[in-house]
């Protein structure tokens, strides 16, 4: 088993998406998925990463950031705010050393004020994820995570 820091739900919420056109959006992810290649098998299968993981675990040091931790609300406040202005789903969670920011997002037509927003939230950040679901759940996945701890372990920065 995985061990490591305890996730907690901030918050999160969901919207539906108006009417969609489902043939628009099947033909747009078939083919977004032509071109993505396989992903190579596992070279030392899940027991290898286990023991890894757990070792990293173990080794971790984390050291806190004040600055980052006293604008942490403010970032968690925008992320929200963000989310309820423009109806875009969102999670949440609170990963000890950072706390993440996930985005839902469907196919439409944003205007400037979004872009603001979304660029300050994208400034106060410290990584950007993007991602195209499998499930077909939204059209695509922004990940966002503020960290307010440097994570080393066995001396080496791990988040950067």
């Amino acid at each position: 088993m995985l061990d490591g820091p305890e996730v907690k739900v901030i918050y999160t919420k969901r919207y539906l998406p108006d009417e969609r056109d489902e043939n628009t959006v099947e033909q747009a992810s078939g083919a977004a998925d032509a071109g993505i290649p396989a992903m190579p098998e596992e070279t030392q299968g899940w027991d290898g990463f286990v023991a890894k993981w757990n070792h990293m675990i173990e080794k971790s040091v984390y050291l806190p950031l004040p600055w980052k931790i006293k604008n942490l609300r403010e970032y968690i406040k925008l992320a929200i705010r963000f989310s309820s202005e423009y109806e875009i789903g969102i999670d949440i969670k609170d990963h000890f050393y950072y706390t993440s920011v996930t985005l839902y997002y469907f196919c439409g037509v944003y205007d400037g004020a979004f872009m603001t927003m979304l660029a300050a939230l994208i400034d106060m950040s410290d990584k950007f994820t993007s991602l195209i679901p499998a499930d077909k759940s939204c059209d695509f996945i922004i990940s966002l995570d503020y960290f307010t701890h440097d994570h080393y372990a066995e001396g080496k920065k791990l988040n950067f």
